[in-house]
């Protein structure tokens, strides 16, 4: 791992990077990283001016980490602060798409945008959804997860099966207590 300040750099980041160029994606590559470098400065550039200190930024093979101190931001500001990076990325889709017509640059900052609002949990939209839950509700309610339905809306199990006909198996029909064979006298 690579140290420079705040800034840290994973083998899996560089191992990524070596992936991609050797897999052909050479003139695809300065886009994306460059859309990546966007969006991690949107976030950056929000918690500077929410008045967060940033600790840490983590490169890896799974994306960008930031490691900030938040305790002291308000839920709508942090809020803010998470959507921030996908905001920068949709907004220089859009202008770049616009005004330039360089669309590999604008698709770049239009996927990574969109894929990073989606609400799983590592990523930003789940981040800010948990934040949302937890600023509309209590932040107990976040962190539960959605195992059960509330009793009134359970179904009951049948300890037995749901039907007594016939049951299909191998391609023919036959029934599921067959009758006793009968002895010729």
């Amino acid at each position: 791992m690579w140290k420079w300040g705040k800034l840290e750099l994973g083998w899996g980041f560089a191992a990524l990077i070596v992936l991609a160029l050797l897999g052909g994606a050479g003139p695809a590559l300065p886009p994306v990283l460059l859309a990546a470098a966007c969006h991690e400065l949107g976030h950056l550039s929000a918690l500077r001016l929410a008045g967060a200190r940033v600790e840490r930024l983590r490169l890896n093979a799974f994306g960008a980490e930031i490691r900030a101190d938040t305790r002291r931001l308000s839920y709508p500001r942090e809020i803010a602060c998470t959507l921030a990076g996908p905001a920068v990325n949709l907004a220089l889709a859009l202008l770049l798409a616009r005004l330039t017509g360089h669309f590999t640059a604008a698709g770049s900052n239009l996927v990574l945008g969109c894929f990073n609002l989606l609400p799983i949990p590592a990523l930003d939209g789940g981040r800010a959804l948990h934040l949302l839950v937890s600023w509309l509700w209590e932040p107990l309610t976040a962190h539960r997860p959605p195992l059960r339905p509330p009793p009134h809306r359970r179904r009951p199990v049948p300890d037995r099966p749901l039907s007594r006909g016939p049951v299909p198996a191998s391609g023919r029909l036959r029934h599921p207590d067959p009758p006793a064979p009968r002895h010729k006298p």
